[in-house]
């Protein structure tokens, strides 16, 4: 079994002129890997359809010329704002059902099928992407997917409604499952 030593790196929060002076520190620390990629898909899709992986592209190189491997996280969380304009069923709706405002990490119904469509979308790109870039070591789905706001949206409710009754075929079915038999 092998221990590697590393970190996670943010490059989308720092000036280009500062990656090569962190990734020279991380070298010097003998970091062996880093883990990138998360929590910036609004960085390679700001708009719908429109990536700029140039920058990334830039920041992966880096790393290879230095031998530091890449942990390569696919990061589908947080969504871009203009997946909340196009796709209102990922918007999560409070246990009064009222929309709620995407101010913090993880307001997505990553439950909602035009979700999945919009991250299966830049998933797939992005992975093609990189997948024969010499720094990649792994790829990783998004960290901490069991994270984030449940949705109480109608929209949700139904889903789950057509779940129990192909899961289950019948209430009676479902009351012994649950141990509610009354």
């Amino acid at each position: 079994m092998a221990l590697y030593i590393g970190t996670n790196y943010h490059p989308h929060d720092w000036p280009r002129k500062r990656w090569k002076t962190d990734i020279r520190l991380m070298q010097e620390a003998g970091f062996q890997v880093v883990r990138l990629g998360h929590l910036c898909w609004d960085s390679f899709e700001p708009e719908e359809g429109v990536y700029t992986f140039e920058w990334f592209d830039q920041v992966m190189d880096l790393f290879a010329e230095v031998g530091i491997r890449v942990f390569l996280d696919i990061s589908v969380r947080p969504s871009p704002a203009w997946v909340h304009r196009l796709c209102p069923g990922c918007v999560i709706c409070g246990k009064s059902g009222n929309p709620q405002a995407s101010l913090r990490r993880y307001m997505e119904n990553i439950s909602d099928p035009e979700y999945q469509q919009y991250a299966f979308r830049f998933a797939e790109t992005f992975v093609r992407r990189y997948r024969d870039h010499s720094a990649l070591f792994a790829f990783g789905l998004c960290n901490e997917i069991g994270d984030g706001y449940i949705s109480h949206s109608e929209a949700v409710r139904r889903r789950f409604a057509r779940w129990l009754e192909k899961k289950y075929h019948a209430v009676s079915a479902l009351k012994e499952a649950w141990a509610a038999r009354r």
